[in-house]
């Protein structure tokens, strides 16, 4: 599975360096990064087709509770950094892009779910560290591909290395809400949906749009 992200990541930022398919969006970094979860969550499903497939359902309550939670987490979260910390409410050209976004980010999001199987149970703590691990691997595997992107492409993203700790928080909670998500609707696609609606809502909201 490493072997798989690798692969994804890699060729990924390699198509990157030639064009970006999401450069029409016109946010600042965000249409790369956008840009490259599109292309390794395409990657990574065909990779994993074995194991994608039999996950494909899409119950319609799962789903639905997904997406309203998921809005619902988002504009909690907007709303208080809003409030207390910096500028993090969307206007019009933000929400477009936000509703843009989540479809394109979802295979990315159902292929890490399918990767990472049903989260252990509450009292198995070592398989559950491990599991978190794992995933943080996973991230960083992508995040190392941009740097490497950085310095041997000069693709210029320099937003990606000075945002890591950034990306780093916000992965951390993504996956502690998105596996509370899996947990009470036992669907990857479900939180696969979630996790993209974050995702969606984190990159239309931080970077600047051009």
């Amino acid at each position: 599975m490493i072997l798989r992200w690798l692969v994804a990541a890699l060729f990924s930022v390699c198509v990157l360096n030639y064009v970006v398919p999401l450069r029409a969006l016109r946010i600042f970094t965000g249409d790369y990064l956008a840009s490259l979860l599109l292309l390794a969550g395409i990657l990574l499903c065909a990779l994993m087709w074995k194991e994608v497939h039999p996950a494909l359902a899409f119950p319609p309550r799962a789903m639905a509770m997904a997406a309203v939670l998921g809005f619902a987490a988002f504009l909690v979260v907007g709303g208080w950094l809003n409030w207390h910390v910096t500028y993090a409410w969307m206007n019009g050209a933000r929400w477009l892009r936000f509703v843009f976004l989540v479809p394109l980010l979802w295979p990315y999001c159902f292929a890490e779910e399918t990767a990472l199987s049903e989260p252990p149970k509450r009292e198995e703590h070592r398989p559950r560290m491990l599991r978190f691990a794992f995933f943080l691997l996973l991230r960083l595997i992508l995040w190392l591909a941009c740097i490497f992107a950085l310095f041997l492409f000069a693709s210029g993203q320099i937003l990606i290395l000075l945002l890591g700790l950034y990306f780093a928080a916000f992965s951390i909670v993504q996956r502690l809400c998105t596996d509370a998500i899996r947990r009470r609707t036992g669907s990857p696609t479900a939180a696969a949906l979630f996790g993209a609606i974050l995702a969606a809502w984190f990159i239309a909201v931080v970077f600047p749009l051009t």
